[in-house]
C-alpha cells in the first residue's frame, strides 16, 4: 500500500562508517542520505565519527561534510560497539542506531548496516537497506536479512541494490521478489556538472584522465600499456589508497606521460574531470564485479560532459549506451588506446550526439532520484513539498 504523507517525513541514515571516510560506499551512503535533503525531507544522518575525534564538534563535522558537498545535514555520531568483535560490534551499532532512530521519530529507516535492517522493522520503523553485497557471499547474515522481507510480521519493507545480477541473486537466495528494488548509483550535479564557461589549463598535449580507486581490476594495468602505446598523450590518475598509489606509482615510474595524481576531498574531483579531454572507465572483465559493477564514476563521468573510454562489460551495459561513452574491448591496451585516440578527433556533430545522450543520462542519475526511488521501494509518495529533481 502507498502512503501519502501531508507532513514531510523524517529520514534517519543509519551507516555503519565513520564520517570523512573516501570509499565509494561511503560517498554513495552520505551523499544519498544528501539527497533525501533535496527532496525537502527532514533529514538525519547517524554514522561513526570521523576517525580520530570520538566527539567532533560541529565544525569538524562541517568540515568532513563540506569534503561530500554536504554541508548542512543534522549528524549524531555513535561510538557504540567500538573495540568488539565484527558482528558483535556491528550489533551494538545498530540497537544504539536503532533506539536513536525511534527517540527522534524516524517515519523511515535508510539502513546500510544488516543488522539495521533486521532491527528497524522490529522496532517498527519502514526500513529500507540498501547492501551491494556480491554474488556468491556466503555470509549466513545475508540470508537472515532476505527471510526478513518475507517476515509475517514487521518485514524489511525492502532491499535496495545497483545491478540486476544482484537484485536476481537475493531473489534466488530468498527475498521476496516484490520487496527488491533496483536503484542506479548516482552523482551531485551540483559538483559535478561542467559549466559551460569552465575552459581547460592552457596545454599544448591532451589529458585522458581516471578517477577511482587504483586496483588492478579497475583496468589500471591496461590504462599503463595504452600510456606506453600513445606516449603523445598524457594520462593522470586520481584517487586511491596510500599503498595502492605508491604501487602504481612505482609501476608507472617509466612512464614520463603518466601522472598519478594520489586523492583528494571529493568535492575537490570535478575540476579535474573536466579539465581532462578523455575520461577512462576501463574496469576488467576478468573480475566477478564485471556483471554489477555500477560505479560512482560513471555518473560523475557523465555529468562532466567529456568524452568517456569505457570497456564494454555487463555492468557498464545495464546503464549506458553510445554515443554517451564509447566502448572498447575489456582488458585491451590496444583497443583502449584506439578509442583515447578515436575521441580525440571527435567532430562538432559526434560532440553534439554524445552531449545530449549525456545530459540524458546524467539527469537520471542523481541523488536526489535516487533518494525518490528508496522512498518509493518503501511505498512513500512524496507530496508537494517535494523539491529536486
Amino acid at each position: 500500500m502507498n502512503i501519502t504523507r501531508p507532513a514531510t517525513p523524517h529520514v534517519v541514515s543509519i551507516a555503519e562508517m565513520p564520517l570523512g571516510r573516501g570509499m565509494a560506499h561511503a560517498i554513495n551512503t552520505f551523499k544519498t542520505t544528501g539527497g533525501f535533503q533535496r527532496l525537502g525531507l527532514h533529514v538525519t544522518l547517524i554514522c561513526q565519527p570521523p576517525e580520530n575525534a570520538d566527539n567532533p564538534a560541529r565544525a569538524l563535522v562541517d568540515e568532513w561534510l563540506d569534503a561530500y558537498g554536504e554541508r548542512g545535514l543534522d549528524v549524531i555520531t555513535i561510538t557504540a560497539g567500538r573495540g568488539l568483535r565484527e558482528r558483535e560490534a556491528s550489533i551494538a551499532f545498530a540497537s544504539e542506531g536503532v533506539r536513536i532512530a525511534c527517540e527522534i521519530g524516524a517515519d523511515l529507516l535508510y539502513a546500510r548496516n544488516f543488522q539495521c535492517g533486521l532491527l528497524g522493522p522490529r522496532a517498527g520503523i519502514p526500513t529500507v537497506m540498501e547492501t551491494h553485497a556480491h554474488v556468491g557471499d556466503p555470509r549466513p547474515l545475508l540470508d537472515e536479512v532476505f527471510a526478513a522481507t518475507r517476515a509475517a510480521t514487521h518485514p524489511l519493507d525492502a532491499i535496495v541494490t545497483i545491478a540486476p545480477a544482484l537484485r536476481d541473486h537475493y531473489i534466488a537466495r530468498g527475498a521476496d521478489p516484490a520487496r527488491v528494488h533496483l536503484v542506479p548509483d548516482g552523482a551531485d550535479p551540483e559538483l559535478f556538472r561542467r559549466p559551460d564557461d569552465f575552459r581547460t589549463e592552457p596545454r599544448t598535449r591532451p589529458v585522458a584522465l581516471y578517477s577511482g580507486h587504483l586496483y588492478d581490476y579497475k583496468g589500471i594495468p591496461t590504462i599503463l600499456q595504452a600510456a606506453e602505446r600513445l606516449p603523445q598523450v598524457d594520462w593522470r590518475l586520481l584517487g586511491g589508497l596510500a599503498e595502492d598509489i605508491a604501487r602504481v606509482r612505482d609501476a608507472a615510474s617509466g612512464l614520463a606521460n603518466v601522472e598519478v595524481l594520489g586523492s583528494v576531498p571529493h568535492a575537490l574531483v570535478p575540476r579535474h574531470l573536466w579539465d581532462a579531454d578523455v575520461l577512462l572507465l576501463p574496469p576488467s572483465a576478468g573480475h566477478v564485479s564485471a556483471r554489477w559493477t555500477s560505479p560512482v564514476k560513471l555518473a560523475e563521468y557523465l555529468n562532466a560532459r567529456r568524452p568517456i573510454a569505457a570497456s564494454s562489460i555487463e555492468g557498464l551495459r545495464n546503464w549506458v549506451a553510445e554515443p554517451a561513452v564509447a566502448w572498447f574491448t575489456p582488458d585491451d591496451h590496444g583497443s583502449l588506446a584506439a578509442c583515447v585516440e578515436r575521441l580525440l578527433r571527435e567532430t562538432p556533430s559526434a560532440r553534439l550526439a554524445r552531449e545530449e545522450s549525456q545530459q540524458s543520462l546524467a539527469a537520471r542519475f542523481t541523488y536526489a532520484n535516487r533518494a525518490r526511488a528508496i522512498l518509493a521501494a518503501a511505498g512513500i509518495t512524496l507530496g508537494a513539498h517535494s523539491h529536486a529533481a
